[in-house]
């Protein structure tokens, strides 16, 4: 019954691991990509991120200030996430104040960031964190030493435990702090299964020999990180019964 802050019905998830020459190049496969999939017939939308939620990559997790000087070693902790436009709504992610992220916050602008709930009333209590400054670490080296502007906030994910909210989360754009390999979400109103003849035509189209893997509902993740709570809810029932 506990609501985990985003819905994984109807997604298809895969996920790609690119050989692409040079950072540049990578970014433009994924615009590619992205616009293919989004395209196809009964797609309502398809975007890419770094971690898909409940899933087994290793967490991305590192400190953030938000004030110039401050201690980094006792900074509060946050999990990472890198993500495309589109992907917070795929996911029925609830967008509390601001805004998304948007093909317009590009490679060579400004860095900008998207925090959670959590984030915002620590940071910043009783105000708006839209426009505020937040110390970051980007590039995963322990340090919240690139200064971003944010754009939004949205609502706390549970997107490790179902029951637990674990830590604050801040989301960076991929394309600003690009993560290999990546997980594609595409969701459709016909069921995923649908989808996937014309995904793998479309990733055979822009590159034959770019393998693909993982491919998986985004429910099953959610399946399986319920099913130890069911089975120990299932047991318990029947000693209770047999008691």
């Amino acid at each position: 019954a506990i609501d985990p802050g985003f819905s994984a019905d109807g997604i298809e998830s895969f996920r790609i691991a690119l050989r692409a020459p040079s950072r540049e190049r990578a970014l433009a496969v994924h615009r590619e990509l992205q616009a293919h999939l989004s395209e196809l017939p009964g797609a309502v939308g398809a975007a890419w991120m770094s971690h898909a939620p409940y899933d087994h990559v290793p967490n991305w997790g590192g400190p953030y200030i938000s004030t110039p000087g401050a201690d980094a070693s006792t900074a509060a902790q946050a999990d990472y996430r890198r993500l495309s436009p589109g992907a917070l709504e795929l996911l029925g992610v609830k967008l509390i104040d601001g805004r998304s992220f948007t093909e317009d916050d590009d490679l060579d602008g400004a860095l900008v960031a998207i925090v959670d709930t959590r984030v915002a009333r620590r940071a910043w209590p009783n105000e708006s964190a839209v426009g505020k400054r937040l110390g970051v670490d980007v590039f995963v080296t322990g340090k919240p030493d690139n200064w971003a502007t944010v754009i939004g906030v949205v609502e706390h994910l549970r997107h490790r435990s179902p029951i637990e909210e674990v830590r604050d989360q801040v989301y960076i754009w991929q394309r600003q702090a690009l993560r290999n390999p990546s997980v594609y979400i595409v969701r459709s109103g016909n069921g995923p299964a649908t989808l996937m003849p014309g995904i793998r035509a479309s990733i055979k189209a822009i590159d034959p020999a770019l393998p693909i893997y993982d491919v998986r509902p985004l429910s099953t993740y959610v399946e399986t990180a319920n099913a130890t709570r069911q089975f120990t809810m299932q047991l318990a029932v029947i000693f209770a019964a047999v008691a």
